[in-house]
């Protein structure tokens, strides 16, 4: 492992390390955050959105389906804290000699994962389940080779040999972690499994508190492989900006964390993608989400608000 200055150019510096360059094709999640796809636009490849289910995580199937000669690597992200099909997609990969990287930006703890890929890139945003004082992340690998060249691309493509300064890349990112950042985390390492408690204590709190509501919504059902970075829900019955609107006027603010998917854009990347009729199943799964408060700090108390809110909805 080694940090970075975030969890974008964890995912560039994995990229590159692999071999994914100018004209590739990189697989990829269409509901995930933007630095998912802008990473790999930015060493030049083209990402290729595949399908979720109701996991919210990239379909298996999909990756068999969309790999060609020209697919150089696999990106599945670990959405929202859950790590569904994370190692099926590392089995068809690997029959297919395609490097699997996963952004794990969401899911910092299931050590699990590391066997599944070629490479992991974390993130310690502020906003994450661990966070430092600013932009922070690293990459994780098994492999020394690969480990090798990610530190290359890291810092400048320089060699990293007893003399200072000689390059063994064409070229490479500034992207070692600051100081700050390293000692802020030294710190907060040391409270992550209480804080991973907590969430997973508050997560089977919603589940069993809003059993009665599972005909009116679904709840995740990936509950042992999950850090619980969100807490995603699929509503069954009733309208969305409804039950937003019923929610803010009592005080509670329910969201939709990514609330436009990948191909769905205005941008040229969006506009411009081919055959938008085969993710219908996504974009239906997509219209019935949002997400529920959960945080570290959280109190039973607001929680019990929140679970109030949406029976109240319901009744």
């Amino acid at each position: 492992m080694f940090a970075t200055s975030s969890g974008t150019d964890a995912l560039k510096i994995a990229l590159k390390s692999v071999g994914v360059g100018p004209g590739d094709e990189v697989i990829v999640p269409l509901n995930s955050f933007a630095a998912t796809e802008n990473a790999v636009m930015a060493v030049g490849a083209v990402p290729v959105f595949a399908n979720i289910d109701s996991s919210f995580n990239m379909l298996p199937d999909d990756v068999e389906r969309l790999k060609t000669t020209r697919t150089k690597a696999v990106l599945p992200v670990c959405l929202y804290g859950s790590c569904m099909y994370i190692d099926a997609i590392h089995r068809i990969a690997r029959k297919a000699d395609i490097p699997v990287i996963v952004d794990a930006a969401q899911c910092f703890g299931i050590r699990s994962l590391i066997g599944h890929c070629d490479l992991l890139a974390l993130s310690f945003n502020p906003f994450k389940n661990i966070g430092s004082f600013g932009k922070s992340g690293a990459v994780l690998t098994r492999s020394p080779e690969l480990a090798r060249l990610a530190r290359q691309y890291s810092y400048h493509g320089f060699a990293g040999s007893v003399k200072k300064n000689i390059k063994a890349q064409d070229w490479g990112l500034n992207s070692r972690m600051d100081n700050l950042q390293a000692a802020t985390l030294s710190v907060k390492f040391h409270h992550f499994e209480n804080n991973a408690r907590k969430r997973c204590l508050l997560a089977a709190r919603y589940h069993l508190l809003l059993a009665d509501l599972s005909h009116k919504m679904t709840l995740p059902s990936d509950i042992l492989q999950n850090t619980w970075h969100l807490f995603p829900v699929l509503l069954c019955q009733g309208e969305r900006d409804s039950l937003f609107a019923f929610a803010r006027e009592r005080g509670v603010e329910l969201d939709i964390y990514y609330p436009v998917l990948s191909h769905c854009g205005e941008h040229p990347l969006a506009t411009g993608y081919s055959r938008r009729e085969q993710f219908g199943a996504s974009e239906r799964i997509h219209s019935a989400l949002f997400h529920l408060p959960l945080h570290n700090h959280m109190s039973f108390q607001e929680q019990n608000i929140i679970i109030g809110v949406l029976h109240d909805y319901f009744k």
